[in-house]
């Protein structure tokens, strides 16, 4: 339609109810042929080939140099600027740091750094959280190779003094003290502790944290469990109480202790309403083993993970 030109009245339309009644019933009449398809749109059926191909589902950070494997103790075999992901030398600076529960963010954030200009670097280890603690090694007492990991990673964070370090990692990981392996809520206070040293640490030299709350736990292998119920993908769902209020949360209680140190929480995006937490979604499936999100998935959330991002005084100013 165009503008009326400047001091010229627009010409006006009148449609007569005998028009317009028979096209609004044409419409309800096409929009009732097409509704099955426009209401299942976000609920598309599961599939065993999805099933089949969530197990080898993973981030690209994984092929990447700059994630450590069990008995590594370097950062890279090259230099650190080889595990900057995006926009290198811009100049708002990130670093994603942690174990595989920050790998599993890896793609959302990649994503959501490449749109906003961030210079985004990532530096993970298996099974290695970045926290001041002796992590368990499986069932061989100390993990003395994320000990040595963990000491250069710091040391590469104090120097660069990156803007922000977003940091995440698996809550149910247990540390040693003295030899002994920690359990129970004492092992989650110790946690809290060691990672409140760290983050502190952190702030002293200028870096702001942000902490994204570690995934739900759903204690079943979420591939095996959907590949039995592929007629009925919510047999494999966990209730809100066992995946997520049962399980230790110490990044929860550190960033309760350390002044500044913001939280970013997605676990509605797993747990609608807080009630249950989905074994997969829209077609996906949510975690490859019984608590790795799929990259698929972790995909999925990239616009609400920016949301809650832009919300935080660290992140908030430098994303759309």
């Amino acid at each position: 339609m165009t503008k009326a030109s400047r001091g010229n009245k627009p010409r006006q339309y009148f449609v007569s109810t005998r028009t317009l009644l028979p096209l609004m019933m044409a419409g309800l009449l096409a929009l009732s042929a097409c509704s099955s398809s426009l209401f299942s749109i976000g609920n598309d059926p599961l599939t065993a080939e999805a099933v089949e191909q969530s197990r080898d589902d993973l981030p690209e950070v994984y092929e990447s140099d700059c994630y450590a494997s069990e008995s590594s103790t370097v950062l890279t075999a090259g230099t650190v600027d080889d595990c900057i992901r995006t926009n290198r030398g811009a100049e708002f600076s990130v670093a994603l740091v942690g174990d595989s529960h920050s790998a599993h963010w890896s793609s959302p954030i990649e994503a959501i750094a490449e749109k906003n200009g961030w210079e985004l670097t990532y530096f993970g280890k298996r099974g290695c959280s970045l926290e001041d603690n002796t992590a368990k090694f499986r069932d061989q007492g100390a993990y003395d190779a994320c000990t040595e990991w963990s000491d250069a990673l710091m040391k590469q964070l104090l120097d660069k003094k990156y803007d922000v370090v977003i940091a995440s990692n698996y809550s149910r990981a247990k540390v040693v003290v003295e030899g002994s392996v920690l359990d129970g809520e004492v092992n989650e206070r110790v946690r809290a502790e060691g990672l409140k040293r760290t983050w502190e640490s952190l702030q002293r030299v200028g870096s702001d944290v942000v902490v994204i709350i570690d995934t739900p736990y759903l204690g079943s292998d979420t591939p095996a469990c959907l590949m039995e119920h592929l007629d009925d993908p919510g047999a494999c769902n966990a209730s809100f109480e066992e995946a997520v209020l049962n399980v230790p949360h110490p990044e929860k209680l550190a960033a309760k202790q350390t002044e500044g140190v913001e939280v970013i929480d997605m676990t509605e995006s797993f747990c609608p309403k807080l009630d249950r937490c989905d074994a997969s979604k829209n077609g996906m499936v949510v975690f490859r083993d019984k608590h790795h999100m799929t990259a698929s998935f972790a995909s999925s959330l990239t616009a609400p993970l920016e949301q809650k991002m832009a919300k935080t005084s660290a992140l908030g100013a430098h994303t759309s």
